[in-house]
């Protein structure tokens, strides 16, 4: 622990570890997400999650009937949404339509009138655009290795909370639920990248969800660097030796099913001929 923040790291008693724990607080915004394109005569779905005045998902909905409306023509908008509506503080409205084309926006307004939330910018064209834009964060950390909660948690927050498109888990290679950078020469065991290949195929959704399979390479005796692996395949195996050169020819066998990215420089000389 940093206590002062001046990285003087001190070592906490393994029976005296802090746990951190995030108590959400109660409703105060919402969060209203539509694809950022669309053409007129599209079915697209609104995405809505209830949050608290952290942005984290708050401990239950607004107790009150919210009215979902829009300046411009939305098929089935107006819309009304009862306390009763929401799952865990979340909702997905889909079927909703452009009948001409422009900018579009969704406001929610509370019993008072109130604005409790408010979608971003949809673009909406005659004919399908010829690209979509998608959003989403490919490196998040869990408790599997120096982040916070579980891997459920991490899926649950980007699909359901923060309405990313796409995430990715990549967790370091060598930590094993720790905090303390001491503990980095842990290698992480084979039951703990099964599970996070299993999260990461549960929550795939086809048209909906994309959780891709990601590691963080980290390699502590060569100073060779940090090196985010994403796979494409569902049972690929985890690379556990301390040789960067290895990990080439680890990659090679993989062929095309991988994207790599140098998360952290290397601090010498190493060969790079993968890259």
């Amino acid at each position: 622990m940093d206590d002062a923040g001046k990285k003087d790291y001190k070592v906490l008693p393994k029976n005296n570890c802090p746990h951190l724990i995030i108590e959400p607080g109660g409703p105060y915004t919402i969060r209203a997400t539509i694809p950022s394109y669309t053409c007129i005569g599209q079915p697209f779905i609104l995405k809505l999650s209830v949050l608290d005045s952290y942005n984290n998902k708050a401990i239950c909905p607004f107790q009150e009937q919210l009215y979902l409306k829009s300046a411009q023509d939305i098929k089935n908008l107006p819309y009304v949404i009862s306390p009763g509506n929401w799952k865990d503080c979340c909702l997905f409205i889909p079927g909703l339509e452009c009948r001409s084309r422009g900018f579009f926006r969704i406001k929610l307004f509370g019993q008072s009138r109130k604005i409790v939330g408010k979608s971003n910018y949809l673009k909406c064209t005659e004919s399908p655009a010829r690209h979509q834009v998608y959003f989403g964060d490919i490196h998040v950390h869990t408790a599997v290795s120096d982040g916070l909660g579980s891997p459920n948690d991490t899926y649950d927050h980007a699909r359901n909370v923060a309405h990313s498109d796409f995430a990715a888990i990549s967790d370091h290679s060598t930590m094993e639920c720790s905090k303390a950078y001491y503990l980095l020469t842990r290698k992480m065991p084979n039951s703990k990248w099964k599970e996070l290949q299993t999260v990461a195929r549960n929550a795939n959704k086809a048209g909906e969800f994309v959780m891709f399979r990601g590691v963080e390479y980290t390699f502590i005796e060569k100073d060779a660097g940090h090196k985010n692996v994403y796979f494409l395949k569902d049972d690929e195996p985890l690379f556990d030796q301390e040789s960067i050169e290895k990990l080439w020819d680890f990659l090679k066998e993989r062929g095309d099913t991988y994207l790599l990215i140098s998360h952290h420089t290397i601090r010498k000389k190493i060969k790079f001929e993968m890259v």
